[in-house]
């Protein structure tokens, strides 16, 4: 073989191995996924442990267990001594549950046969428009998490998660909720945002308004954050109509589930039940010109699992014009957007309320 030629091999061959890295990375999902079931990171916090001794805590079959550490030690989340104890560092202590920044919801979403099965159609989502979810299961998303317990628990707690103490600060901070006397909050979810806007604004009140089956979580979160007494929960679809009277809409992370019908649709029942004072308040994360890899498998995710898209600023604002529904400055906050609209221009934020937040918030 000529020198060019076992150039052009290896050439290969390395690009080979690079594919191959690539699609094997559903192994190290799911290498994840058993990592978390076992408890692994929870086990390790308080120091090293030995392969026997981690078999015996997690009931498992100790060679299977060692490769799968060999794995997760090559990808960083462990360490292995050359006296065969694992270590646990800092990226493996993200599946932990209480660790700032845990994932350990996500992980353990991404391990759910219904999740995985809506993944694996994303051949069809792309032919059709349709979401995994429907292809795989016959239902859409929220529809198949009100009759399927498990699997609403499991959404749940991964949307939750992203719920940070540090994200909802900087979220109050941005914007100067504490002007309206009533909130509804358009699929809240269990109520940790609703909770965090309510205990810095305590002359306003809220309504959370969400599927019925997220009505008793959504309830304890509030008792617990201490604004059961200004907060009620309003079961409905906000497809077909959303409370009336409120001074703010807030649509947080609510819009990239949907498509632009839905996302009209909504709007629609939303207009139809505001003043013309009133103010929709939208959170979004954005799509840029220039994507990461993290945020175009995400617009992937987004196709497969809810069937609805990211969008740019200037999509989601034309989606609100359509709706006849005026779009004011956005404000950064902490790698998302607030983009406030109003039925017409005679409203403006006050000035200083929000001018100054958003510059530290950016």
């Amino acid at each position: 073989m000529s020198t060019s030629e076992s150039n052009l091999s290896t050439t290969s061959a390395n690009r080979s191995e690079a594919l191959f890295r690539k699609l094997q990375g559903a192994v190290l999902t799911q290498a994840l996924v058993a990592a978390a079931q076992l408890e692994i990171a929870e086990l390790l916090a308080d120091g090293p442990l030995g392969i026997n001794e981690l078999a015996t805590k997690t009931g498992a079959d100790s060679k299977s267990l060692h490769r799968l550490l060999r794995l997760l030690s090559v990808e960083g989340f462990v360490s292995e001594s050359t006296a065969g104890a694992f270590e646990l560092l800092p990226l493996g202590r993200l599946l932990r549950r209480n660790e700032p920044g845990s994932v350990r919801a996500f992980v353990l979403l991404w391990g759910e046969i219904w999740f995985w099965n809506a993944l694996a159609a994303i051949s069809q989502c792309i032919r059709t428009g349709t979401s995994g979810v429907e292809v795989s299961h016959g239902q859409k998303l929220f529809e198949f998490l009100d009759s399927h317990e498990r699997a609403r628990h499991s959404y749940c707690d991964a949307m939750e998660s992203l719920n940070e103490p540090e994200f909802l600060q900087t979220l109050v901070d941005a914007y100067p909720f504490r002007r309206a006397r009533l909130i509804v909050d358009l699929g809240g979810g269990t109520g940790s945002t609703m909770a965090a806007i309510l205990r810095s604004a305590p002359e306003t009140r809220g309504v959370l308004f969400d599927r019925p089956t997220l009505r008793d979580a959504a309830l304890r979160t509030l008792e617990r954050e201490g604004v059961l007494s200004r907060c009620q929960f309003e079961g409905g679809n906000f497809l077909e109509s959303v409370p009336r009277g409120a001074d703010l809409y807030l649509m947080k992370w609510i819009i990239v589930d949907w498509s632009d019908l839905d996302v009209l649709r909504i709007l629609g029942c939303t207009r139809a039940a505001m003043g013309e004072t009133a103010r929709i308040l939208v959170i979004a994360g954005l799509q840029q010109r220039e994507e990461s890899l993290l945020a175009c498998q995400t617009d992937l995710i987004t196709l497969a699992i809810p069937g609805g898209a990211r969008r740019t600023e200037s999509e989601i604002v034309q989606l609100f014009s359509e709706a006849g529904l005026i779009h004011v400055p956005s404000i950064p906050v902490n790698r998302h957007w607030i983009l406030e609209f109003g039925c017409d221009d005679s409203w403006q934020r006050e000035t200083g309320d929000s001018a100054s937040s958003s510059s530290d918030s950016s």
